[in-house]
């Protein structure tokens, strides 16, 4: 699941936003690729512990050979709101 929040508070009490993909003020951004995992202590099957979100207002739309490597979310936008569709079990 998610939840919608406009930015994260960091250890430092300092804010980092996290709104990137509900707009196209940032349309340059295909999409992101996280991985909780650390470089040095990945899986056997590299690339099985990441994520992929797309950015629905992207100018350059990631081809869908190239999300189909990874888990994905494919973030979709509508008339009034952007939604989240969890792509993997």
């Amino acid at each position: 699941s998610y939840s919608h929040r406009n930015d994260i508070k960091k250890y430092n009490n300092s804010f980092v936003p996290v709104n990137y993909f509900i707009s196209n003020k940032f349309d340059f951004i295909s999409g992101v690729i996280f991985s909780k995992e650390m470089v040095l202590s990945h899986p056997n099957n590299i690339g099985s512990d990441c994520i992929f979100v797309n950015n629905p207002f992207s100018k350059n739309p990631v081809d869908s050979e190239f999300i189909n490597l990874f888990k994905s979310w494919n973030a979709v936008k509508n008339e009034n709101e952007v939604t989240l569709q969890k792509n993997y079990k």
